[in-house]
């Protein structure tokens, strides 16, 4: 990256777009003091002067880092040359204080919302619900999901759908979390409806079609997620229903699926599972990331599975070494 923009402001001419760019890029790799630093250098600039987007991407990187003092900041410095409060800015904002767990500005930042007749969109729920989710803000994370289905159901697709997910399974609300699963489904099988009707093909999925019956409008990326989320609530019967429709289509559980759900057999003391699937892992050449390893010795060795618990940790161990002897300078 740094080679990327080395070259773009050497042999590009100054101007808005590139140095944005950059800026961005900066910002995005946590280089908060460079991309200060040529901020001021557009500034002063007469042929790189800072737009709207650059100022939006300068408030987008405090708002990554929960810097909510210069956030603020910056975003008073907006107001002063010009540029208005838009959907865009509420939700940098908004995603700022989430972050910062700053919830009572979080709430005064929707009430302005409000008042500057700037309804939430998509990005701007998902926004609000992994804030939530975050710290596990049950209550919040129900009252914005009732506010989308009775107001905003129009703004309802995968993305906010995902969102409720992975909030609710934090608020460990399995109830919740499965209703917005099957609302994944109900969307997918909206979707691969439209397609059919486009197209002319095929047998048109019913409107509440669930499961297996809407399989074909969810792709593979949500089975897998699918996976992770079950495997973290302990649904293991939802799990097996998934993985089942994955490999019936001739698909391969991904790596992070294959983690989630060593782990998930384990948490529940299947450990006959659990050793199958590490099985299928060693099959295909992989082994558990750091975080599994570490989950599932644990889990083992308060089993009494001693043994078992240290095949693991080895198992891992030996593949960090050779991963470091076949990249090591010297190794070649």
């Amino acid at each position: 990256m740094q080679s990327v923009m080395e070259t773009m402001m050497r042999q590009v001419p100054p101007n808005p777009v590139t140095a944005t760019t950059v800026l961005d890029m900066l910002g995005k790799s946590g280089r908060i003091a460079e991309m200060e630093a040529l901020l001021q250098d557009m500034k002063s600039s007469q042929d790189a002067q800072p737009t709207s987007v650059t100022y939006h991407q300068v408030l987008n990187a405090y708002a990554k880092t929960a810097d909510v003092t210069k956030m603020e900041k910056i975003h008073e410095e907006m107001a002063a040359v010009g540029i208005k409060d838009s959907n865009v800015t509420f939700n940098i904002l908004a995603d700022g204080y989430g972050r910062a767990k700053r919830f009572e500005q979080l709430e005064d930042l929707l009430k302005k919302r409000e008042e500057a007749n700037i309804p939430l969109d998509e990005l701007g729920y998902c926004v609000l619900v992994a804030s939530y989710g975050r710290v596990r803000a049950a209550p919040q994370v129900k009252r914005l999901a009732d506010n989308i289905r009775l107001h905003y159901p129009h703004l309802i697709c995968k993305k906010v759908a995902w969102a409720f997910v992975d909030s609710f399974c934090r608020c460990r609300d399995i109830a919740s979390m499965k209703e917005w699963m099957e609302e994944v489904y109900r969307i997918g099988s909206a979707h691969a409806a439209e397609q059919q009707q486009q197209n002319g093909t095929g047998v048109i999925p019913p409107s509440g079609a669930t499961s297996k019956e809407a399989a074909p409008g969810v792709t593979e990326s949500d089975q897998m997620a699918m996976v992770s989320y079950y495997c973290r609530a302990g649904l293991m019967d939802e799990v097996t229903v998934v993985v089942d429709e994955i490999e019936t289509k001739g698909g391969e559980l991904s790596y992070s699926a294959l983690n989630a759900l060593a782990r998930g057999y384990a948490t529940i003391g299947r450990f006959d599972f659990a050793v199958k699937v590490l099985h299928k892992m060693r099959d295909r050449n992989l082994v558990p990331d750091s975080s599994t390893t570490l989950a599932l010795s644990s889990i083992f060795l308060k089993a009494g599975l001693h043994e078992q618990a240290q095949q693991i940790v080895q198992w891992r161990r030996q593949y960090a070494a050779a991963a470091e002897a076949e990249y090591s300078p010297g190794s070649a």
